[in-house]
């Protein structure tokens, strides 16, 4: 590791991302992160990516299959647990230049050998730690191999625990600097460490700085109950003694929706139009259904909301579970006259046992929601357009998906969490908790009088650590009704589901009797969207985290 007080004297010439995911082997937001922030730091240095080889998934070997990626012919050893092991460098072929940004991948027959999910591998002990340590010890040996094209010294930015260990196997031989972003709080035991440390504990007090994806979570990391007590105990020490610095994505997707159209009628139009063609898909694919819930006709309930969920399952971050239960206390005291649901979320590590909950959902209320839980392509874009909200009931987000929606015209729903908070502005900022309402007017002071959405929070006395605790210690892993998500006791939780289920009723009522408002809140989103982009965080990480000038 390079002293810090010698940064004045060194010329950084390369960044070098390290991540576990990427574009050939994503299993969520980090990967589409990969695909974004190093093409955009490399218009101001040299920048490469150095991600593991998963031969076994299917993404990957269709990629090698095509000629998307190839070898490079440069191969080396790494010294892993007394073993030399073979490595081949493999690399992208890109469109943009290749001198100035690379993707580089590590094939190793030993390792990265997940089928499926590059975190799950069933068949050797201790799999995810030793990929993850493994490419940590060949990231240096890379940069040897690599080092005339894309010279030292170095930046290294780490993602995530997977290669935080890159801190200690760089090589003194490359000048460099390590600084770490994390995209959530996960972390991993140290194997056979006699002080049981974790990855995170072990490696942040050498790191030269940490950031998160969004301003707000970088806060919520060290004072928010969800990450102090349940998520990120272990950590707060390390993290209070170098905070990270919150820098937030950029958009994930382009804007899809007429950006020039203002007029109520003529937003309208687009939607309602929109609608039609996602309906005339439905119905004319034999196979086009949903899993759960009946193949609705869209046209036939008259101008109701339609309101959509998607996104990867994880039971513990996602709150889809929040949302079916909200969702039958809507209908149970309101009709099924309020509006349709469409649920189209990816099965997590639970798969469909998971989300059995929703089926059983749909048993009542059939004919209003329908359940897509694989990835629906055929009509997608379609139904983005045509749904008047969608919801983001997350238990926490480090930044979020509400851009997606603003990108299709439509405005979200969401827990004021993470990056979430700093998306939607809240046309209901009144009913929030005073701390909630006081993080709404910091993020967005001048604009509140431009809504794009509703925000919703639980009662603040049910954010307790206990009751976190208890929710959490949910079996996640097959829940047959809806009565199961949780215990029907749990505070936090069902404090959630009432405000949520408060929000809905008055996302339905904005949305029939203010038409004028809720085509504006349309406007406003896109506005919002134009603010987020990925110059602007490569900008801020040479800043902030770097420390370096733009060149």
């Amino acid at each position: 590791m390079i002293a810090e007080e010698r940064d004045v004297r060194l010329e950084y010439n390369t960044v070098v991302f390290v991540s576990f995911e990427n574009q050939f082997a994503p299993a969520g937001g980090l990967a589409a992160v990969m695909k974004m922030l190093p093409p955009a730091v490399s218009k101001y240095r040299k920048t490469i990516l150095i991600t593991p080889l998963f031969q076994n998934i299917e993404k990957t070997r269709n990629a090698l299959d095509c000629g998307q990626i190839a070898s490079t012919g440069l191969k080396a050893k790494v010294l892993y647990r007394g073993t030399y092991h073979p490595i081949e460098v493999f690399e992208a072929k890109l469109s943009r230049d290749e001198n100035r940004y690379s993707i580089l991948l590590v094939k190793a027959n030993s390792f990265f050998l997940a089928g499926e999910n590059p975190y799950i591998d069933t068949w050797r002990e201790n799999a995810l730690f030793n990929d993850a340590y493994f490419l940590c010890k060949s990231v240096p040996v890379v940069l040897e191999l690599v080092k005339s094209t894309f010279p030292p010294p170095y930046v290294v930015h780490l993602q995530d625990w997977e290669t935080a260990l890159t801190v200690e196997t760089m090589h003194y031989s490359l000048p460099n600097k390590c600084v770490l972003t994390l995209h959530n709080s996960y972390d991993y035991r140290l194997l056979n460490d006699p002080e049981n440390r974790t990855v995170l504990q072990h490696t942040i007090p050498n790191m030269q700085g940490i950031s998160t994806v969004s301003d707000q979570f970088s806060q919520e990391l060290t004072s928010d109950v969800l990450q102090t007590d349940i998520f990120a105990p272990m950590l707060q020490d390390q993290l209070n003694l170098m905070h990270p610095v919150g820098i937030n994505n950029g958009n994930f997707v382009e804007l899809a929706f007429p950006a020039d159209l203002t007029s109520t009628n003529e937003i309208l139009s687009v939607k309602r139009r929109s609608r039609e063609a996602f309906n005339e898909t439905l119905q004319s694919r034999g196979d086009l259904a949903p899993l759960w819930g009946n193949k609705l006709n869209l046209l036939d309930g008259g101008d109701v909301p339609i309101f959509l969920l998607f996104g990867r399952d994880d039971p513990k971050q996602k709150g889809f579970d929040v949302a079916a239960a909200s969702i039958y206390k809507l209908f149970k005291r309101k009709g099924t006259s309020v509006g349709y649901f469409i649920f189209a979320p990816i099965p997590g590590v639970n798969g469909l046992d998971g989300l059995a909950y929703l089926g059983d959902l749909c048993k009542e209320f059939g004919n209003n929601i329908m359940v897509f839980p694989f990835r629906l392509s055929a009509g997608y874009l379609e139904l983005q357009r045509a749904s008047s909200y969608v919801i983001m009931p997350s238990y926490y987000e480090p930044f979020g998906a509400a851009n997606e929606g603003y990108a299709n015209g439509v405005p979200v729903i969401a827990r004021a969490t993470g990056g979430l908070l700093q998306q939607v502005r809240p046309v209901n900022i009144g009913d929030l908790p005073e701390k909630t309402s006081s993080l709404v007017k910091k993020y967005h002071q001048g604009n509140l009088d431009r809504p794009t959405g509703f925000l919703y929070r639980e009662h603040p006395n049910t954010e307790t650590a206990s009751n976190w605790e208890h929710l959490f210690g949910t079996d996640f892993k097959a829940r047959r009704t809806i009565q199961e998500p949780v215990d029907r006791m749990n505070p936090v939780f069902w404090s959630m589901v009432v405000q949520l289920e408060a929000v809905l009723e008055k996302a339905v009522a904005y949305y029939k009797d203010d038409k004028d408002g809720y085509c504006r809140m349309i406007v406003n989103g896109i506005d919002l969207f134009k603010d987020f982009s990925w110059d602007k965080a490569a900008r801020k990480y040479f800043d902030l985290l770097y420390k370096l000038p733009i060149s």
